[in-house]
């Protein structure tokens, strides 16, 4: 909220007020929908169930009367006459006849639910009936049935759409088998009798209910499935879900499961009692909220609409409030960006009126007191400059001319001589015809000048080397910035070491700033003398510290100059080198004089 009040008042009217009154279309838009799609879910959930109810009673009617009718005929005097082990052959017939009468009536009454029947028993008496189409083998294996079938305490056995192997025809068919199994393999007398219901006419049971656009049927048992041809690839339901779902035989419900294609599947389940099956409807939950799109896309555009006609209304409310603020905003922006020549003039009289007056006449007063001061700073920083580098012409001269004492006390005179001609173009370079700023080229110039002078009056004490690219050359410097580092490797690194010492001046140029190091190998420093150093650079110009004056001089001249972002560096190890290094930024070394 602090960064809202910070922003222009337009915005925070925009940002205040719009997502409040956008806020509030949305809740009640969503609480709408949500309200709806709960109202679809319940009246789906409550047909549904109720559709499932009637397809499951249908079926377990039609179940129960095959079932009725194969417990007839399997309780009939006929199928028991077959059954005895001491049975005539006349009455062997006679039975025979009269089982395959009732089940030739049996098929006329239910054809269309009816595949096949089928009797036999262990003394190799078979009684079939099939008009479907011509067999190539009717038969099973009493033995194997029954030794696979022996779990139920009255002998009765449902299979789910499976491949008819009893009747075997050219082209498989499937069916829904109910058979009874009477007596057992050890008793004398034995057998079966079994009914095949037509898959087909239950699958076309379930292809008359019109679950949704893309739901189905199913009719699920232990052993397996059948479901309307309705149902499309993507919506089958995975193994693991359909076995889930047999976890709810015998009860009736809802649940949620997933495809294969991992959508979500809403299933409303219900058992049969003729053989605890469940009957289920499977459809998409997308099916389900379908039914809303109509009513979601109407309620998204009275949203929009109603939406577009708030920032309509909060941006012309904003632009009248703050059209005038805005542009004594934008006015001292300009003002503060350094433009003197704005106007606060603005056409109201209430406090807008009263405020870009009272600018105007700020105006005035900052724009006088901006030149002041920039007079007065301007003198200031030259005073600086030029008191800074009095301070160190001397420095150097002194300790020179206390060197060529020495040569001519030595009867040196012609090193003496040398030495004033080097003296001679040290001052030359340095005055640099008055300019206060010249390239690495020219600096270097007068170091080497320099480096020559002390080598004279050190001898073989140290080499130098001077090695800066080419293309730092043209870069601007600040005169004398380079020579009292050199002096400070001498008298501070080289002049204490036992053996000869080695100062190397070098350049690089690393992203958006130029480093020009002086390098010696000389006595170095330790952590505490190094780390004194580093605090005293980094202290005001203002603050009086004799302490490493030369280079303290040259630092606060490199930042009045350079800015901040440019000084001297230093890096050391006791006994093994000092490094000092002036870091100029690229955009400050390009401005000129």
């Amino acid at each position: 909220m602090k960064k809202v009040f910070q922003k222009p008042i337009k915005k925070q009217i925009m940002l205040l007020f719009l997502p409040v009154v956008i806020a509030a279309v949305l809740i009640i838009g969503l609480f709408a929908y949500f309200f709806e799609t709960n109202n679809i879910k319940k009246n789906a959930s409550f047909l549904t169930q109720s559709m499932v109810s009637q397809i499951s009673i249908l079926l377990n009617d039609k179940m129960m009367t095959a079932f009725t009718q194969m417990i007839n005929l399997s309780g009939s005097p006929a199928v028991n006459t077959l059954l005895l082990s001491e049975s005539s052959s006349e009455e062997d017939f006679s039975s025979l006849m009269t089982c395959y009468s009732s089940m030739e009536e049996i098929y006329r009454n239910y054809d269309q639910m009816i595949d096949s029947l089928y009797f036999c028993n262990n003394r190799g008496i078979e009684v079939k009936y099939f008009v479907s189409d011509v067999p190539k083998h009717i038969g099973l294996s009493l033995t194997q049935w029954m030794k696979k079938y022996n779990t139920s305490p009255h002998g009765v056995y449902w299979l789910n759409d499976h491949r008819d192997d009893v009747f075997q025809t050219t082209t498989p068919h499937k069916v829904i088998s109910v058979f009874r199994i009477i007596g057992s393999p050890q008793s004398a007398s034995s057998g079966i009798i079994l009914f095949n219901l037509n898959s087909s006419y239950f699958s076309g049971i379930l292809d008359n209910v019109h679950v949704s656009e893309n739901g189905y049927m199913m009719l699920i048992s232990r052993d397996g499935t059948l479901q309307s041809a309705a149902m499309q690839n993507r919506y089958c339901l995975t193994l693991s879900a359909v076995e889930k779902l047999k976890e709810h035989f015998g009860s009736s419900g809802s649940t949620v499961l997933r495809s294969v294609t991992n959508q979500r599947m809403i299933v409303t389940y219900q058992s049969i009692e003729a053989n605890g099956w469940i009957v289920a409807a499977v459809m998409p939950e997308s099916d389900l909220l379908s039914s809303a799109g109509e009513f979601k896309y109407i309620l998204l555009v009275l949203m929009l609409a109603l939406t577009l006609l708030v920032i309509f209304l909060s941006n012309l409310l904003a632009k009248s409030i703050s059209k005038p603020i805005e542009y004594l905003s934008d006015q001292v922006i300009k003002f503060d960006n350094g433009d003197m020549n704005v106007s606060f003039q603005v056409d109201a009289g209430n406090e807008i009126g009263v405020l870009a007056h009272g600018l105007s006449y700020l105006k005035i007063a900052v724009t006088e007191l901006l030149a002041q001061v920039r007079r007065e700073q301007e003198q200031k920083t030259k005073m600086q400059l030029l008191a800074l580098q009095e301070q160190i012409k001397p420095h150097f001269l002194y300790n020179t001319i206390g060197s060529i004492r020495q040569l001519v006390n030595m009867k040196n005179n012609h090193m003496a001589s040398d030495m004033c001609v080097e003296l001679a173009r040290f001052y030359r370079l340095g005055i640099s015809g008055g300019k206060e700023i010249v390239t690495v080229r020219e600096e270097l110039e007068h170091v080497a000048s320099y480096l020559e002078i002390q080598k004279m009056r050190y001898g073989d004490d140290f080499e130098y080397v001077i090695d800066v690219k080419e293309e730092l050359l043209s870069i601007q410097i600040l005169k004398l910035s380079l020579q009292p580092l050199v002096e400070n490797a001498i008298y501070h690194g080289i002049k204490t070491k036992d053996s000869i010492g080695m100062i190397l001046v070098s350049g690089e140029k690393q992203e958006d700033r130029v480093i020009l190091t002086v390098y010696d190998d000389g006595v170095g420093m330790d952590s505490e003398k190094l780390e004194d150093l580093r605090s005293t650079l980094k202290l005001p110009p203002e603050v009086n510290h004799t302490k490493y004056f030369g280079l303290r001089n040259v630092n606060t001249r490199l930042r009045l100059y350079f800015g901040e972002q440019s000084g001297i560096v230093f890096e050391s190890v006791q006994g093994v080198y000092t490094q000092a290094s002036i870091v100029i930024p690229l955009a400050g070394s390009g401005e000129g004089e």
